[in-house]
């Protein structure tokens, strides 16, 4: 994990924008979005998605707008299932990365500590432990709009509570948990700060197969490429998931994390609405840098046609990104040599289903 910090040059600034449809953001972004997967759904083919819309005064913060209508049925009733799994670099003494899975509030987090010293560990520690507890205190009914508040005051106690128990040593953050609106409606909702991400996997469907990323990177390689405009700084963001060289992986600076150098504004708040069939991901950097979005969509399709569970299915993921870190050959995607994205580091997965 590269360390947060004062970019070379002040971030452009932040102003408020307007709200857009799912279509209207695919339109005027379509000559940058990657063939496979697309980037967006369209709100008037898919009820579940109704568009994104971005509060407050970070550009970089987006949410999907569950304020509308939803014309669907509601899905049968659903079981909570949760597997994590994680491996410590050869280069690290401990850990820095620490997850959970919380089967009793239906709560999921990866965390990845920042830091040259030996806290990083303590950072991400410290992040979990606030993120487990106080996700449990989230009313069972409550509307998606209103449950950004909650998840911002806990990122911010977890902030907090980072520097008191690691100094300087921050942690990068991505925490989902599943609720029900006053409907009845079931819907997945998160926070992010920092780079580790939130994926949703559809497994049935017209978009069965179908992976999509749900947050975006606060890295200062977006910020430079696109200012102020997130729907093109996550489409660059999923054009460089599938570059085959680390070479041009190399600016990943964040620039947002849990701890000192937290930036409320720049946190990532969203909220999906459930129709059946939906597998949640998050993962801290270890995967997705030495991992392409095409090569877990694959493991996710395997892992999918063979009925296994989610605890395989993340120690599947686990595996197969240490093996790519570590430089091991493989043919299993069609490639015989060394990927160029092979980057030592811990590697966390967490995979949930509603």
């Amino acid at each position: 994990m590269n360390h947060p910090g004062d970019a070379p040059h002040s971030a452009p600034k932040h102003e408020k924008v307007e709200s857009f449809s799912a279509a209207e953001l695919r339109k005027n972004t379509q000559h940058a979005t990657p063939p496979q997967p697309e980037s967006y759904y369209d709100a008037e083919d898919d009820p579940h998605y109704t568009g994104i819309i971005r509060l407050g005064s970070a550009a970089s913060q987006y949410n999907f707008d569950t304020s509308a209508p939803i014309s669907r049925e509601k899905p049968l009733e659903r079981t909570f299932s949760g597997g994590q799994a994680s491996v410590v670099s050869e280069r690290h003494i401990h850990n820095e990365d620490a997850t959970f899975v919380d089967m009793v509030s239906r709560s999921a987090g990866v965390f990845d500590g920042v830091g040259a010293d030996s806290s990083s560990n303590l950072a991400s520690e410290a992040a979990r432990s606030i993120f487990r507890e106080q996700l449990a205190s989230i009313p069972a009914t409550l509307s998606p709009r209103n449950i950004r508040d909650y998840l911002r005051e806990i990122a911010q106690k977890a902030s907090d509570e980072v520097t008191a128990k690691a100094g300087s040593a921050s942690t990068t953050g991505v925490a989902a948990i599943f609720r029900e609106d006053e409907q009845g409606n079931e819907y997945i909702a998160w926070i992010s700060a920092g780079d580790s991400r939130l994926y949703l996997f559809d497994t049935a469907g017209d978009r069965e197969h179908t992976l999509t990323p749900l947050t975006l990177d606060h890295a200062w390689y977006l910020e430079l490429a696109y200012p102020n405009n997130p729907i093109a700084q996550m489409n660059y963001q999923r054009t460089v998931a599938e570059m085959e060289s680390r070479k041009d992986l190399n600016d990943h600076i964040i620039i947002n994390s849990l701890g000192r150098k937290y930036d409320a504004d720049r946190v990532t708040t969203g909220a999906l609405m459930l129709s059946g069939g939906e597998k949640f991901m998050l993962f801290s950097d270890g995967v997705t840098d030495n991992l392409r979005d095409s090569e877990i969509a694959k493991l996710l399709q395997q892992a999918t046609e063979e009925d296994i569970d989610n605890q395989q299915t993340a120690d599947r993921i686990v595996e197969r990104a240490r093996q790519v870190s570590i430089g091991e050959k493989s043919d299993a995607f069609g490639t015989d040599g060394i990927s160029g994205r092979a980057k030592v580091d811990d590697i966390s997965a967490v995979v949930i289903t509603g």
